[in-house]
């Protein structure tokens, strides 16, 4: 496993809970919801080709790595975007909206309010968690 719930639980203090998630709403959630976020997160992870190359053959894990000759363990960025995964997932593709969405409602209209959703939420890949991975991805012999 890339990271543990433990690792999770500090890591998601310095790159979700500052701006966008409380305290509060984290630890509201059970282990099981973070578990199975954290699992989902560490599967779309280990699916990427990354630069370099596994630190062992025979390691389950795309991390650590060998690059340009060092080891190099799980990066912040990499940390970064497993924290993303975990947040879009428990936040923002579980929600009332996300179902909007995927059943096609493109706004909805309550009296004077009015919601406007953006289809592009629906592939977590398109998101803030594909910019942390940028520069660790594997571009070909070229690239």
């Amino acid at each position: 496993m890339l990271m543990t719930l433990a690792q999770l639980n500090t890591e998601i203090v310095k790159y979700v809970l500052p701006s966008r998630l409380t305290d509060i709403s984290w630890s509201n959630l059970g282990n099981e919801a973070k578990t199975v976020a954290l699992l989902r997160a560490n599967k779309q992870i280990n699916r990427l080709m990354f630069i370099g190359e596994k630190a062992d053959a025979d390691q389950e894990d795309q991390w650590p790595r060998i690059i340009l000759g060092e080891t190099v363990e799980l990066p912040d960025d990499i940390k970064a975007a497993i924290c993303e995964y975990v947040f879009q997932y428990l936040f923002i593709n579980n929600t009332t909206a996300f179902d909007s969405i995927r059943q096609g409602i493109t706004s909805e209209k309550v009296g004077p309010v009015s919601v406007t959703y953006d289809k592009s939420v629906l592939d977590i890949n398109n998101s803030k968690y594909q910019e942390f991975l940028v520069d660790w991805l594997y571009r070909g012999a070229g690239g």
